[in-house]
């Protein structure tokens, strides 16, 4: 703190007060202040959404199977092996809805955490930023505070013995 002080004054504004070194804020690392929430949150809608749709798509597509597979039965005649293929057909796609909309829900599920977490963030990264400005506008106000340490009289000149007749 001490080497704070030392230094002399600048003039820092707090919009543009910014750590030495440092070209940027930690809220600037996400899009941007409320886009970047925007994003999020639609982020977050579409992947609950989607979430709720799969399950409700498989089990439409499952119906629609079943529907396909009384047709097949009905149409075909005992002991022909084409009857036999398009059943089988059938149970493999099945098997393929059921393993499709498992894995695009566990997606979804896993996107939905990560917007949620991606926000959680993006406000934690806004409230530092706000913390810092203050801390730097702190240090700014410091700054233009300290006076430089006496060194005698104003008029002496630099290397001079001060004056002692007293």
């Amino acid at each position: 703190m001490a080497d704070l002080l030392e230094e002399s004054p600048s003039p820092v504004h707090p919009e543009t007060a910014r750590p030495p070194g440092s070209n940027r804020w930690l809220s600037s690392y996400f899009i941007g202040g409320g886009a970047s929430w925007l994003l999020l949150v639609i982020g977050q809608f579409v992947a609950a959404l989607a979430c709720i749709a799969i399950p409700i798509g498989v089990v439409y597509q499952l119906g629609l199977l079943s529907e396909a597979e009384k047709v097949i039965e009905s149409a075909g005649r005992a002991g022909d092996a084409r009857v036999g293929q398009a059943a089988a057909g059938v149970w493999g796609a099945r098997g393929a809805v059921v393993v499709a909309g498992v894995l695009a829900f566990c997606l979804n599920a896993a996107l939905l955490v990560v917007f949620k977490r991606a926000n959680a963030l993006a406000r934690i990264a806004a409230d530092q930023d706000a913390d810092n400005k203050q801390v730097w506008q702190a240090i700014a106000d410091l700054r233009s505070r300290v006076t430089p340490p006496p060194s005698g009289r104003q008029d002496a000149e630099p290397g001079a013995a001060p004056d002692t007749a007293g």
